[in-house]
C-alpha cells in the first residue's frame, strides 16, 4: 500500500503501517515520479511483504471477528439507508 497522508489521523496511521512494513508513505504534494514508480515496484515485487499480507489476511478470515465486522458494516449501511 502506498499512503499519502493529508490530515488528522492519516499521518499516525501511515507511520504505523510504514513502521510495520505494510506500506510505503510518500508526501502527498512533494514526491517525484521516480519515487512513486520505485515504491510501486517495491510493493509489487516484495515477496516478504506478500507473504506477511497473506498471513494477515488468513488471520482475519479465520476469526469470528471477521464475520462480526461484516455484520456491523451491514448494520451501519442499513441504518444509513433508512436515514435518507
Amino acid at each position: 500500500m502506498i499512503i499519502m497522508p493529508l490530515f488528522c489521523d492519516q499521518h499516525d496511521n501511515a507511520q504505523r503501517l510504514s513502521e510495520t512494513n505494510f506500506a510505503i508513505t510518500l508526501p502527498p504534494y512533494d514526491f517525484s515520479d521516480e519515487q512513486l514508480i520505485e515504491s510501486i515496484d517495491r510493493l509489487l515485487y516484495d515477496d516478504e511483504l506478500n507473504q506477511r499480507l497473506q498471513r494477515a489476511s488468513q488471520r482475519i478470515l479465520n476469526t469470528d471477528k471477521y464475520e462480526q465486522l461484516c455484520d456491523k458494516i451491514e448494520e451501519i449501511l442499513a441504518k444509513h439507508d433508512n436515514d435518507e
